[in-house]
């Protein structure tokens, strides 16, 4: 069970290496409760079908994000990402590159993002499809460098390096893990019922409770429900997950 709060306020990265600083959402806790417990509040997630049967929630459609650790250039991470139907993030979205990498504890430092510059002055930074970063970023001096295509020697690309923070790079040095971001088809009920009358009632909808299998998909379900929902920041609701295991090491997932 999770518990919904308010969007947490956090410092805006700066990209000068000496001053970067990794801030990650502050996280809402997860509380076990047993399915007799009281009524609470329910998020259903996933409405379309589970690609991989597993109902796992993790690299099906009830993910937030899915953590690619091969590593590849911008292109590859870019193309891969929307053949999967997500799409690689920007830099607006960092917190999710400090999570997966102090998570997997992967061999690559860094994860590539999707930023690159395409006006011929000023340091306005788009998105690949052109949409702009919102302007809360502090590039480091002399930083972005110019350049209109990707191709080009001068073109840089941007990163965000363990310990560093948000850097460019260029782009055709740049290589190594990445994340897709997807975008979750949420439900908030405001009904109160009994966990698994939650579970039954999502699933009535062809779809299930909505599941968080990292720390991150939790936060961005209880943000949804407070910013998307209209949900009281402090309330509790159900999310689609139970112990499989005994001991260590315990699998979690809306399963039977």
């Amino acid at each position: 069970m999770g518990i919904v709060t308010s969007s947490p306020t956090t410092a805006s990265p700066t990209l000068s290496p000496t001053t970067a600083a990794t801030i990650a959402p502050t996280l809402p806790p997860v509380i076990e409760c047993p399915n007799t417990g009281k009524d609470r509040w329910g998020v259903c997630g996933c409405f379309e079908a589970d690609v991989d049967a597993d109902n796992d929630g993790f690299i099906d459609c009830a993910s937030d994000f899915v953590f690619h650790e091969n590593g590849a250039s911008v292109h590859e991470a870019i193309e891969i990402c929307e053949l999967e139907g997500g799409y690689l993030p920007g830099p607006s979205e960092y917190a999710a590159a400090v999570y997966f990498l102090d998570t997997f504890h992967t061999g690559w430092e860094f994860l590539m993002l999707d930023a690159k510059n395409k006006q011929s002055s000023g340091n306005a930074w788009f998105r690949q499809d052109g949409e702009a970063f919102p302007p809360d970023h502090a590039w480091a001096v002399g930083e972005p460098r110019d350049f209109t295509s990707l191709g080009d020697p001068n073109a840089r690309c941007t990163m965000f390096q363990k310990g560093w923070g948000l850097v460019t790079v260029p782009c055709r040095d740049l290589e190594g893990s990445f994340v897709c971001r997807f975008t979750n088809k949420l439900d908030f009920r405001n009904d109160p019922k009994k966990y698994v009358a939650a579970r039954r009632d999502c699933k009535g909808d062809n779809g299930r409770l909505a599941e968080a299998p990292t720390g991150l998909r939790l936060y961005n379900i209880s943000s949804a429900a407070v910013e998307d929902f209209g949900a009281t920041s402090g309330e509790y609701f159900w999310i689609g997950a139970k112990n499989r295991c005994k001991g260590d090491g315990a699998v979690w997932g809306d399963t039977d």
